[in-house]
């Protein structure tokens, strides 16, 4: 699209793909409101690949700026063990778990296996300095190692 294009008092709404990233000037001044981020935020709970921690952990991966909606919580192990490998992975804001029960790995599910869902309890919905926290909670462990987790954040355009 060449030029510059002007609308008054109306709206207009475009198909998909008709203004591509190439056509947006670097010296664009975009609302901060039209703008949304998307977070990866991970941990592997201060542990290497090849052990657990002996006692329930957890981190806080993010803390929410504007409105913001979780959009998805994975986890996994790099060697689930063996025997009886049994640990609970959850997703907490401010403290409080949103998942209606944490996701489980145990000794018979596969090495990198991906765990996760995208349903909480409420909705996954964060405000202004809302902390998300991931755990890990080791409820017996033979040889298992090296679990992690992350979460997907969806942050709303404004202002921070």
């Amino acid at each position: 699209m060449a030029g510059q294009l002007r609308i008054a008092g109306g709206e207009l709404t475009l198909p998909s793909n008709v203004i591509i990233d190439a056509d947006i000037s670097t010296d664009a001044q975009i609302s901060p409101d039209k703008i949304i981020m998307y977070y990866k935020a991970t941990t592997a709970f201060g542990s290497n690949k090849g052990a657990v921690p002996a006692s329930a952990r957890n981190r806080t991966v993010f803390i929410a700026s504007r409105d913001a909606v979780i959009k998805r919580f994975a986890c996994g192990m790099v060697n689930t063990g063996s025997a009886t490998t049994d640990i609970d992975f959850d997703v907490q804001v401010n403290g409080v778990s949103i998942l209606s029960a944490p996701l489980n790995i145990v000794d018979s599910d596969a090495n990198y296996q991906i765990f996760e869902t995208t349903t909480f309890t409420p909705d996954g919905a964060l405000t202004v300095d809302d902390h998300v926290l991931l755990e890990m909670v080791p409820n017996s462990n033979n040889g298992g190692g090296g679990p992690f987790a992350w979460v997907e954040i969806e942050e709303l355009g404004g202002t921070a």
